[in-house]
């Protein structure tokens, strides 16, 4: 226990050391323990005195003992470090985040050379077996994806009980970071970021696939200003639900959809559009619209409309409003249905925007007329696909009942001859 005590008032260096000189018989562990206690005692005078040099001083090692042992400790040690620094094939350099989730690091894949972003699952997921093999399997399925507004996902694999997934890593800022900085954004950057996530989302829906966390701090724009979408950690198949502890939503309050925070499993694209739509709120007013705490932002967005961002931002064009409000409905009935209405109306309104810069007469523009037509078309579309659906179904009610009624004659008729037959 001495001996122990003495061990534990070195560096880790010097008991690397004091171990390599007994496991290579240049002294005995009695010579060494005895050093070692001599050495604490007079470091105190000397706070320079290192334990090799003690040891030459002591005749127990030369010069020459000692500088190849300090080196092959150092060595041990810078390997031991990397080794706990070490997941899979990835060489942790650093922390980016953390989230309820897990944690994020910015790695090197070993085998690619490449940066990466180094997701691992939280600790405490460890434990629920279904969840992480659900984890998994989005994880799996996300690695299959690739679109130029999402994060790519690269691997993912399990290395001493912890679950991770690699991403790329971008260089860049989150919208988050450049709100808190910057404050309300411009009505065109906020557009544009948003019309890029639209399309993202558009192709995650391709999948059936919900993100479920769309917020600023999970929007990423590049050093080329290109938005992407990152952070998969709560993003689910729509078939499949995620089993969370008693009480638990997955998402963030200050941007979940009123179905989300009812702990809804049949989400779609629309919860997203939702959540996007505030996201977009903030971005354009420098705050979430309802404040408090977790529990209490949820009920809001359960009990009350999102307002207008022009009561905060009066400079925000009347067109623009109405698209968030329209995305950010409470009734999911009445939000866009479809991520391609939403590009449209946002395409419609940035190129207004950008003629409205360029001092060009935008009623009799050409642009603005085509792209009126193209979502007027698609509008109509979409109405007489519905007026179609209904009237099929009308259809298919006259034919149950032409069939019945003809049925009932014919069983009549066959009834009337056999009893014909037998008189």
């Amino acid at each position: 226990m001495k001996n122990m005590d003495l061990a534990e008032q070195l560096s880790a260096a010097d008991r690397q050391f004091a171990e390599l000189v007994v496991s290579n018989k240049f002294a005995s562990r009695q010579e060494v323990n005895r050093c070692i206690a001599l050495f604490t005692v007079k470091r105190e005078d000397d706070t320079e005195l290192t334990l090799s040099r003690y040891l030459v001083e002591e005749g127990l090692i030369d010069d020459e003992q000692a500088r190849a042992v300090r080196l092959a400790a150092e060595r041990f040690l810078k390997d031991q470090q990397n080794e706990q620094h070490r997941i899979g094939g990835y060489q942790i350099v650093g922390k980016l985040g953390e989230g309820g989730l897990g944690v994020v690091y910015r790695a090197v894949q070993l085998s690619m050379g490449r940066e990466v972003a180094l997701k691992l699952l939280h600790p405490r997921w460890n434990f629920d077996e279904e969840f992480k093999k659900r984890f998994l399997l989005e994880a799996r399925l996300l690695g299959k994806l690739n679109h130029e507004n999402l994060v790519q996902v690269y691997d993912v694999g399990k290395d001493k009980g912890r679950i991770y997934f690699s991403m790329e890593l971008v260089q860049g800022r989150t919208v988050e970071d450049v709100i808190e900085k910057e404050g309300p954004l411009s009505v065109d950057f906020a557009i544009d970021a948003v019309y890029q996530v639209s399309k993202a989302l558009d192709y995650l829906w391709q999948y059936k696939i919900v993100h479920r966390d769309i917020k600023p701090g999970n929007i990423m724009i590049d050093g080329k200003g290109r938005a992407k979408l990152m952070d998969f950690g709560f993003v689910k198949p729509r078939q499949d639900d995620i089993i969370t502890e008693p009480g638990m939503v997955l998402g963030t309050p200050d941007y979940i959809s009123p179905e989300q925070a009812q702990g809804k499993a049949d989400i779609d694209v629309r919860s997203d559009i939702y959540s996007l739509g505030v996201t977009m709120f903030h971005m354009l007013t420098g705050s979430a619209p309802f404040s408090g705490t977790g529990s209490t932002v949820m009920r809001q967005h359960l009990v009350r409309d999102v307002p207008s961002p022009k009561d905060l931002n009066p400079q925000i064009p009347d067109e623009l409003c109405s698209i968030v409000l329209k995305m950010t409905a409470r009734n999911p009935e009445e939000r866009y249905q479809s991520t391609d209405s939403l590009v449209n109306d946002l395409s419609l309104c940035r190129a207004r925007r950008r003629l409205e810069a360029e001092k060009l007469p935008q009623r009799d523009t050409t642009i603005i007329r085509a792209l009126k037509t193209s979502r007027d078309m698609e509008q109509t579309k979409d109405a007489e696909i519905d007026k179609l659906k209904k009237e099929m179904g009308k259809l298919r009610k006259y034919f149950l009942v032409i069939a019945i009624l003809l049925g009932g004659l014919f069983f009549f008729i066959a009834v009337v001859l056999l009893v014909l037959k037998f008189l």
